[in-house]
Formats: C-alpha cells, sequence, structure tokens
C-alpha cells in the first residue's frame, strides 16, 4: 500500500527542511494515450494527494510531444493522488515543469535561498529521440532508453549527479559523462526515474523576495522490460 502524506498543521514546518527531497515525475501509458503526473519521492513510494502537498503543483505547465515533433500544450485532470493527462491520439512524450514556486530559505540544510524549479519528462519507448527543451532537460539518448542525455539551457552537462530510482525503491547516484551522457542501469523491469539537481548561480527576486540561486530538479522516466 502506497504511502501518502499528510499535509502539516503549520506551514513553516513544512518548510524549514530540505523538502527539497520532493519533485515531480511523470508515468507515461505505454500506448502513448495517456499520463500521470505525481509529486512525492519515487524512491520512497511517496505520492502527495489532493488538498496536502500535490496542491502546490497544480499551476504547472504541461505539453505533449508529436511523433512528428513539436509540443502541444494540454491541462491535466487533478485525481487523488496525481494529475491525470489525456491524448486524444498516440504522443511521444509528456513534459511539465513548475516555474512560479515561491522562494525558499533552506540555508539550515546548507542549500541557501533559493528559488526552486522543476521539471519533468515522461518518453514512450520506441517514439523518435526528443531534442532537450526544458531549461534542464533528461532525454533518452538512444531507442530503447537505456542510455540519457542531460542538458541545461539546451547544453550537455558534463560531470552532473544523477540519481537512479528503480521501480523497488533502490537507488544509486551515478556521473554523466564529458558529453552529458549516461548508461542507465536496469536490472529490474519496470519504471525508472532519473533525477537531476543543478543549482544556478544567478540572484534575483521573486514576488520581492531575493534569491542567492535557481535550483533546478529535473526528472525523465523510462520503462525496462
Amino acid at each position: 500500500m502506497k504511502k501518502i502524506l499528510q499535509i502539516a498543521a503549520v506551514a513553516a514546518a513544512i518548510f524549514s527542511g530540505p523538502v527539497s527531497a520532493h519533485y515531480l515525475w511523470i508515468e507515461a501509458a505505454a500506448d502513448g494515450l495517456s499520463a500521470k503526473i505525481f509529486f512525492g519521492e519515487y524512491q520512497e513510494d511517496v505520492r502527495e494527494i489532493k488538498g496536502g502537498r500535490l496542491d502546490e503543483m497544480i499551476r504547472r505547465e504541461t505539453f505533449v510531444t508529436g511523433t512528428r515533433g513539436g509540443k502541444e500544450s494540454v491541462e491535466a485532470q487533478t485525481n487523488q493522488d496525481h494529475f491525470l493527462v489525456s491524448a486524444t491520439s498516440p504522443v511521444s512524450g509528456f513534459l511539465t515543469q513548475k516555474l512560479d514556486y515561491e522562494v525558499k530559505d533552506w540555508r539550515k540544510s546548507g542549500i541557501g535561498i533559493v528559488k526552486p524549479m522543476f521539471y519533468a519528462r515522461a518518453w514512450v519507448p520506441g517514439s523518435a529521440l526528443p531534442k532537450p527543451e526544458l531549461k534542464l532537460d533528461i532525454t533518452p539518448a538512444d531507442k530503447e532508453g537505456k542510455s540519457v542525455l542531460v542538458s541545461f539551457n539546451g547544453q550537455p552537462l558534463a560531470k552532473a549527479k544523477v540519481n537512479v530510482h528503480a521501480p523497488n525503491l533502490w537507488s544509486r547516484e551515478l556521473e554523466t559523462n564529458q558529453d552529458g551522457t549516461l548508461a542507465i542501469p536496469t536490472p529490474w523491469s519496470g519504471s525508472y526515474v532519473i533525477e537531476v539537481i543543478y543549482l544556478e548561480k544567478a540572484a534575483g527576486s521573486y514576488q520581492s523576495i531575493e534569491y542567492e540561486a535557481l535550483r533546478h530538479r529535473s526528472t525523465f522516466t523510462v520503462v525496462a522490460k
């Protein structure tokens, strides 16, 4: 039975620690007709719920990518523990991003005062290989999805720390090569969530609150048979 986190009584308590452990990820149906967007921690079997912290991600941008390239903005339905995206015809993948998340003071956790940015991608195996489109993106580098390319601003991100989360809750930290690529170990069948964090030292302000950096967090979901 899946663990479900309930919203805390005091908002300050929620954000006092590095809740940056939470991220978005997408699980796409094999037929390319639908996908579920989750917020939580795949490796801990945690999926936030409606009326709780899932509501933090209601305002997002979501896209589907066509089998012939290009992307189209779509709406997602809010369900109990996920957002459901439905396509009228098979697509090659799904994208989502949350760019308007509020500034967080995570200095006690050694992260600093940052503005979190969330991105997620899922790809239907066998489809055309997508080009990087998200600010921090993880895209398949081969037709089987056995290797990925990590990019930032469209450029390969060398020596990036990558977390590979397996369907049995096993996780492993790896690192991209000089060309931003990485072979993904998939010893078990099921969905693997690939996760990358990149701290962009770009000070600014959002909603009149100053921050020291943008903390980008991106995931890519691939299915191993």
